[in-house]
């Protein structure tokens, strides 16, 4: 299949690289002389907020930026898309969410931060993605396809900056936020940390609350800070399009509201209506 030949050549070598010597050498060299300084470590966080244009995410919580979305098409989806995602100590998790695309994460500064991963099959692991492999920790932590995950980052972290590649390209269709009851009697103990009470910690704000994932759902939204809102999440604009154009194959007809008249939602609406 064209994704398993995209998956094994995209992700050995990149893992590969990322274990090698050099690659090492260079993390090393590049690592700040004193990360837990405080006023160093929010000038820091500041710049990267501000460079990288991160804004906090719907739902999940962090600060997030789309990077690219591949002009390579399988199917109704993209074959992938990149992001940066951000924790901070203010924004110190990643709330539980369900993907049905495999999510490559790659840490590009700060940490540690815990994943707790939950399969399919009902099983549930943490494992910590980190500098430091003589302890366990990993640069690259991988959620498979048809899993959740939540993210805490460590308390003696100040922020986690990670590199997201999602294929087949992420999408609010095959994403949910949240989680309820059954979610609890699935994992609860199957581990020694997945207390009751710990797994809907997971799930935060969104407990007994689950959004996304709804295949034919036709409206977006503009809200009045100029976001386009799918399904709780945003958007940007080619996202919005590949959205319209997977609703259009499907026979539902993409319609966007907003919260008041504006330039914006004009020209949406009439690039929408001329698909």
């Amino acid at each position: 299949m064209i994704i398993g030949f995209l998956d094994v050549s995209y992700k050995e070598c990149l893992i590969r690289y990322l274990l090698s010597p050099k690659c090492k050498h260079y993390a090393e060299e590049s690592r700040p002389e004193n990360p837990e300084s405080p006023t160093m470590t929010q000038t820091r966080i500041n710049e990267l907020v501000s460079t990288l244009g991160l804004t906090e995410m719907n739902l999940e919580s962090g600060l997030f930026q789309v990077v690219n979305v591949s002009d390579v098409e399988l199917g109704e989806q993209p074959v992938n898309n990149v992001i940066y995602f951000m924790l901070t100590r203010k924004m110190p998790q990643s709330h539980l969410h369900y993907m049905e695309s495999d999510d490559v994460q790659i840490l590009i500064e700060g940490g540690p931060v815990d994943y707790y991963l939950f399969a399919k099959d009902g099983s549930c692991e943490k494992v910590t993605m980190g500098y430091d492999v003589s302890l366990g920790q990993r640069p690259i932590v991988i959620a498979p396809a048809g899993s959740a995950k939540a993210l805490i980052l460590h308390e003696n972290a100040s922020h986690l900056l990670i590199g997201s590649v999602v294929s087949p390209a992420w999408s609010p269709s095959t994403t949910r936020y949240g989680a309820g009851p059954e979610f609890l009697d699935t994992y609860e103990n199957k581990a020694p940390w997945a207390s009751r009470e710990f797994l809907k910690s997971l799930a935060g704000p969104n407990f007994e609350s689950v959004e996304g994932g709804e295949e034919a759902a036709p409206g977006f939204r503009l809200d009045a800070a100029g976001q386009i809102i799918y399904q709780g999440m945003q958007l940007t604009e080619e996202q919005l399009f590949h959205e319209a154009k997977r609703l259009l194959r499907i026979g539902q007809r993409p319609v966007i509201t907003g919260e008041r008249a504006s330039d914006k939602l004009a020209e949406l609406r009439r690039r929408l209506a001329s698909l």
